[in-house]
């Protein structure tokens, strides 16, 4: 566990450095960073694709690390368990999220090592405003885990995970750090005229999430492909919102019960 925990701080470390040089500077790389560039051939800086990979590792692993903690047949000790095969079945429907996290970090670092017009599309300032929500609400939970799993009626209070001490701080340096390179990418590609004026970044967000629920829709509904990519889509959402409701259809989608079925939802 204390490998792990000096493992995952290490790679937050990284991440975190990586995200805190997009702050803007002199140096000639970084003008790559100062918005949508007119040209295509114009790259972002050369750092930005290994610290896509040192986040996406980072995050991979934090993720696998509260899945091998959390999900147990016996958390907490004398705690009914439906079964011992429990944490097998458990553990291997959330680590489905893997899949995404890879995909995602991968299509970003390629991108990165492409051109700053790439990155500036709509596909990718999706992913990166996905992954740093998703990150951050990561964070969240590592710190208020006790709360959110939180055991109903137990006396004295009892919880299914409370992290503490260099885990905790490795798990949540390692998510914010995800989470700032997500951020700061997203904001330096916007538009000029929106990228200074902060205030209407919300507006923006909230407008492009509801474009998005509108065109949820096959574009062309004789299309297979279109009408199949559609229905996963709402698949998704429709399974993404049983999870953020009570217990205990909120943990019918990942079969985590209470233990991460608030964290799995940021992944789907």
């Amino acid at each position: 566990m204390r490998h792990a925990s000096f493992l995952l701080l290490t790679l937050a470390i990284a991440g975190v450095m990586s995200s805190s040089a997009l702050a803007p500077d002199h140096r000639r790389p970084m003008l790559a960073m100062a918005g949508r560039p007119d040209k295509l051939d114009l790259k972002p800086p050369s750092f930005l694709q290994g610290a896509y990979t040192a986040a996406g590792v980072a995050t991979t692993a934090t993720w696998a690390n509260i899945v091998r903690t959390t999900i147990r047949s016996n958390q907490p000790v004398g705690a009914m368990m439906p079964s011992v095969q429990h944490q097998i079945f458990g553990r291997t429907s959330v680590l489905s999220a893997v899949p995404l996290i890879v995909a995602a970090y991968g299509i970003l670092g390629s991108a990165a090592k492409d051109s700053w017009d790439k990155l500036s599309s709509d596909t990718c300032r999706r992913l990166n405003l996905a992954l740093a929500t998703a990150t951050a609400g990561g964070a969240l939970w590592v710190n208020f885990a006790p709360i959110i799993t939180a055991i109903p009626g137990s006396t004295p209070p009892a919880c299914h995970q409370a992290y503490s001490g260099l885990p905790k701080a490795a798990m949540i340096a390692s998510y914010a750090g995800a989470a700032a390179l997500s951020a700061g990418v997203w904001a330096r590609s916007l538009p000029e005229d929106v990228r200074s004026n902060p205030l209407s970044w919300p507006g923006r967000v909230a407008d492009g999430v509801c474009k998005s629920l509108c065109s949820l829709g096959p574009a062309k509904s004789d299309n297979p492909v279109n009408v199949k990519y559609s229905i996963l889509t709402g698949s998704f959402l429709v399974l993404t919102a049983l999870q953020l409701g009570t217990i205990p259809t909120a943990v019918v989608p990942s079969w985590t019960g209470r233990r991460l079925s608030r964290h799995f939802p940021a992944w789907t």
